[in-house]
């Protein structure tokens, strides 16, 4: 028993040396986590519309738990695993799925990983991606700055296989209810001479009577191209309005003429050709409208002013600006706000 206890102090002993002799050897460095990748990265092969995807081995070669923080990656890829924990010696996958309607092409992307290992607080990842497209649409895009109630514009797509292949175009979908489609076989005309194979037209017009605001969404071309099925053609752009009024609702908190004695509202014409602002008035006693001419035909100014006859307290009404536009001869502008009680 004696001999088990020298045994034991000198054991206790031999480590209080190395410990103190090698500090890198204390616990403190012992038990920590250790981010190890046997590869730091991984390679996705896939066709427009499928989505690919590839994985990392991420290993925990300390003794304590290794957190992983979410991962940081461009638009179009996803990192799935990330935002976990790998126990002690134990080992995790990290799954990167591309968006093969967002990346297209060969090349490199960029991902990392922020860690709780001391020596390795981030993590350097890269996915590589070959994307292939069967299908191509020139120019590829329909983007819109369009005017409401103007001509109506539409853009004309030629769809072509990169294979040069023969297929057809099934259907064509638009994303917007005020976006209208057509499709046919490309006319000798119609085709692109760099282009071989099967050749579509596909054409995008937008209405004259859209909404105002933005233009979003993907044109979809359903085929029956063996090797890729839908190519999708991003809408982009905005409808404007004829006459944009700035502010588009006069809301007046606080009106005392001595200190107010006028508002001015901006008005600005986006149609091609020049329109004329030719006068304005108001639905509330006591406010009167006036026009002024800034840029004829393209910017005017709406003047606001104040008299003896508004009443005390909340008000409520509009403001009619005439123009000479038959598409809209009338704008109306909202007007409330509060009326001083000096007045």
């Amino acid at each position: 028993m004696r001999r088990w206890s020298i045994v034991a102090a000198f054991v206790v002993a031999v480590g209080l040396v190395l410990v103190i002799a090698f500090p890198a050897i204390r616990p403190s460095a012992i038990f920590v986590p250790k981010a190890v990748t046997p590869s730091s990265s991984c390679q996705i092969q896939a066709v427009v519309g499928d989505n690919g995807s590839c994985e990392i081995v991420i290993r925990n070669g300390g003794w304590r738990t290794l957190m992983l923080d979410k991962a940081k990656a461009p638009p179009g890829l996803t990192i799935e695993g990330a935002g976990s924990s790998v126990g002690p010696r134990g080992t995790t996958k990290i799954r990167a799925v591309v968006d093969t309607n967002v990346v297209v092409g060969k090349g490199s992307i960029p991902v990392t990983i922020r860690t709780n290992d001391p020596k390795r607080a981030e993590l350097a990842l890269e996915v590589k991606v070959d994307v292939r497209a069967y299908l191509v649409a020139r120019p590829g895009y329909a983007r819109y700055i369009f005017v409401q109630k103007a001509r109506e514009g539409t853009i004309v797509q030629t769809v072509a296989a990169t294979d040069d292949a023969s297929f057809r175009v099934l259907s064509v979908e638009s994303p917007l209810p005020h976006l209208r489609v057509a499709w046919h076989e490309a006319t000798p005309a119609e085709r692109r001479p760099e282009m071989n194979g099967s050749q579509w037209i596909v054409e995008s017009t937008i209405s004259g009577d859209s909404p105002v605001g933005a233009l979003t969404g993907n044109i979809l071309v359903r085929t029956d191209h063996p090797k890729q099925a839908v190519l999708r053609v991003p809408v982009s752009g905005f409808v404007r309005p004829i006459f944009a009024v700035t502010p588009p609702v006069a809301s007046l908190s606080v009106i005392d003429p001595a200190l107010t004695p006028e508002v001015r509202l901006h008005v600005k014409n986006f149609a091609e050709e020049a329109i004329k602002v030719t006068g304005a008035s108001t639905t509330v006693p006591g406010i009167s409208a006036t026009v002024t001419t800034a840029d004829p035909g393209r910017v005017y100014y709406v003047v606001l002013k104040f008299g003896r006859e508004l009443v005390a307290g909340p008000f409520k009404g509009t403001i009619h600006i005439q123009t000479a536009s038959p598409k809209i001869p009338v704008l109306d502008v909202p007007l409330d706000g509060t009326a001083h009680t000096g007045i």
